[in-house]
Parts: structure tokens; sequence; C-alpha cells
């Protein structure tokens, strides 16, 4: 499971998914790392800090990894998207509106992705529409995950 992203939706999922056994990795642009520390994020979390908007080359997806953004600072999107579409992640997730959304994969395809690439992210990310609680969200994205894993495994 690779998180990017900041706040409370971030950490919510972050520990979900790590207490449903998924190995956890959270990308963030947070520049208070004490949020982090004070959230009872387990040790096993890898959490990297993005201090660019160039990202990092080590994000490591295979075909088992789920990726999901969890930003409301939409500029993060596009170069991690970009980076996502580029590899194999069986999941690719994004929070927002259908209108956000709508406007993410115009900005694709302006950049030549195809509308086979863009299919293959879900947003708004989660299985139950307009999600306001941390907690609830993450549920809701983690369901749509393991639905989306158990399809592929068919």
């Amino acid at each position: 499971m690779r998180i990017a992203g900041h706040g409370a939706d971030c950490l919510a999922l972050a520990r979900l998914c790590h207490a449903s056994g998924f190995v956890t990795r959270i990308q963030t642009p947070s520049e208070d790392m004490a949020d982090y520390s004070t959230a009872n994020i387990p040790a096993e979390v890898e959490i990297k800090r993005l201090t660019a908007r160039t990202l990092p080359d080590d994000h490591e997806d295979d075909r088992w990894t789920a990726f999901v953004l969890l930003f409301h600072q939409h500029e993060w999107e596009g170069p991690l998207l970009r980076q996502a579409l580029s590899g194999p992640a069986f999941y690719i997730g994004a929070v927002g509106s259908r209108r956000t959304h709508d406007i993410r994969c115009e900005a694709l395809r302006s950049d030549g992705y195809s509308d086979a690439d863009i299919s293959r992210i879900h947003g708004p990310v989660g299985l139950v529409p307009k999600m306001r609680d941390a907690s609830m969200l993450a549920i809701s994205i983690l369901a749509e995950l393991i639905t989306a894993h158990h399809a592929r495994s068919q």
C-alpha cells in the first residue's frame, strides 16, 4: 500500500492498512513530521517526506501495489498520478469530488494519456461516496481496493 498525502485521511488509511497486514508506505509533503510520530502510526509504516515537486524513484510499486492519493492540494497529484500510471500498480485511487476527478482526467488527457490509462484511476476513491470522516473514508477505500484485488485474482 502506497499512500501519498497528509492529514487525518492519510493517517487513518495507513493505520487501517497496516492493521490489515499490508506493507504500508506514506509519502507526504508535510513539514511537521511530529504529526506522524504522535498519530499512533506503527514503526513498521515507512514514511518518506516529499520535499519537492519531483518524485523519488524508489516508490517500488509492483503488480500487488495499491496506490492512493489523499491530497487536497492538487498540485501534487499530476506528478504522482503520472508516476503511478507508468507502473504496474493494480489499484490507483484519488480523493476528491466527481468534478475534481473529471478535471484530473481531462488534465491527463491533455498530457497524452489514453482513456484506458485514465480508467485505471478510481475517483472519487472509495466504495461509499462523499465520506467526510477519516476513519470511514479509510474503510471505504480499503473495501474498494480489496474488491479490485479480488476481481483481478479471479
